[in-house]
């Protein structure tokens, strides 16, 4: 049999004769984890688990956004085998340590992470919320896999904890870069370190321009969600746009045998239009600054912007911005898309 724990029974007993959980107070940030445990005992399954086991934290399961760093629990229990998956819609009950019994009811066709069932136990009469999330669980005694996660939240993750607000702003200028250039190729050049601050450097875009980044703040690895979102407005035609534009070209000696006569000659030019500033905020629920990026584009070595136009942000865009930080954060699209502004803070845009 696989234990959850390497921790013996007489230290269990050492452990819960300390704590009393009877007529506990409601605590908003309890989660308990359904896991399936002693995959692989099945040769002929070794997706199957043998063991099911309840855990509970006072506060968050998981430590990082992706999953792969898991909290203590404090208290867990076995859920009995009674011939089928402890994990369906007819539900299960068990008992914890502790004595708490709780009582659980999961739809197990839900893909992760989405809202797959109802937990209740004694301690608490506030119910949890289970979502399915599938994880490995790092530092278990035993192959143990997170199958749902219950709590009072809006997602299985820490990711989905406060409603986050991005905000996008642009001039109303944009760089010309002489040549066709992908604007992805160009935001790739952003460059960051394990703390999540840019590389301050100039770097060299080609076509007479050069690019400067500036970011700081990673919680929960949002540098990572800030360039992607970056480099997928990239494809947004309201922010970057190709021309090719047929100019005229002085040739001082055109035609003429014996004598120079000068006259014009006419060449096709590829040209790409990107904004020439643009900053991204990302603020947690108080307000508070998590995470900004910025960028500026000089050109002063090429031609320079004779026509310029106002970048526009319509729904499309905070949209796709909703789209890129809930798969990071595998928080609700719906919940961020209301969270997110995006406009120019200039005149004339």
């Amino acid at each position: 049999m696989t234990t959850f724990r390497s921790i013996t029974p007489l230290l269990f007993a050492a452990l819960f004769s300390l704590i009393s959980f009877a007529n506990s107070e409601y605590n908003k940030n309890e989660h308990m984890l359904l896991a399936d445990c002693g995959i692989g005992n099945y040769p002929a399954h070794p997706e199957r688990a043998s063991d099911f086991w309840i855990s509970y934290y006072p506060g968050e399961v998981w430590s990082d956004v992706e999953g792969t760093k898991a909290n203590d629990w404090t208290v867990y229990g076995k859920v009995p085998w009674d011939g089928s998956h402890a994990w369906r819609e007819t539900g299960v009950t068990a008992k914890m340590a502790n004595g708490d019994v709780v009582t659980v009811s999961i739809h197990p066709n839900v893909n992760d992470p989405a809202q797959a069932g109802q937990l209740t136990h004694t301690y608490d009469d506030h119910s949890l919320t289970c979502w399915s999330y599938h994880r490995d669980l790092p530092g278990v005694s035993g192959k143990c896999r997170s199958a749902y996660v219950c709590n009072h939240k809006d997602g299985p993750h820490p990711g989905n904890r406060d409603k986050i607000k991005i905000a996008i702003s642009t001039t109303k200028d944009f760089a010309k870069l002489e040549g066709h250039f992908e604007a992805a190729d160009v935001y790739d050049l952003l460059s960051y370190g394990d703390n999540g601050k840019c590389d301050e450097s100039w770097k060299s875009i080609g076509g007479g321009c050069r690019i400067w980044f500036r970011c700081h703040g990673n919680q929960d690895g949002l540098t990572k969600a800030m360039k992607y979102t970056l480099k997928g407005l990239a494809d947004k035609a309201e922010l970057v746009k190709h021309e090719t534009i047929t100019e005229g070209i002085w040739d001082p000696c055109k035609s003429g045998k014996d004598t120079c006569i000068g006259g014009w000659r006419h060449e096709d030019k590829d040209w790409t239009w990107l904004p020439k500033t643009m900053s991204m905020n990302v603020q947690n629920a108080e307000g508070s600054g998590v995470s900004d990026l910025e960028y500026e584009i000089d050109c002063s070595g090429g031609p320079q912007c004779d026509v310029c136009e106002g970048a526009k942000f319509g729904a499309g865009l905070i949209a796709f911005v909703a789209g890129v930080f809930s798969r990071v954060l595998e928080a609700a699209t719906g919940l961020l898309n209301q969270q997110i502004t995006a406009g120019c803070f200039a005149d004339g845009c």
